[in-house]
């Protein structure tokens, strides 16, 4: 038979003043960084805007080309324009195509 949770409150001691102050500041101790750090990593993110990341192989291993917002925007322009033949050329091409960047 499960415990009767109303019985045990009932019985139960009601926190001292001080205890639910404690309480209170532990809570707040844990939350208000929670959500600092939250806010922090909406900001920070959304500031970048949208990234173009491109992975290439290198003579040692691989090789992230990243660009973000603006910076990914001219970097695909530019990519487009030269319309060259080359490999990375067309990686960098089509992950600006889909990020949404240059038109399908």
């Amino acid at each position: 038979m499960p415990p009767d949770y109303e019985a045990l409150r009932a019985n139960a001691p009601a926190l001292a003043p001080h205890q639910r102050r404690l309480a209170w500041a532990l809570a707040a101790a844990i939350l208000v960084p929670g959500v600092g750090v939250g806010v922090w990593a909406a900001t920070e993110l959304g500031s970048k805007g949208w990234c173009v990341t491109v992975v290439i192989a290198g003579p040692i291993g691989g090789a992230d080309l990243q660009h973000c917002g603006a910076g990914a925007r001219k970097w695909c322009t530019a990519e487009a324009a030269a319309a060259s033949g080359d490999n990375i050329a067309a990686q960098v091409r089509a992950a600006c195509r889909r990020s949404g960047v240059l038109p399908h």
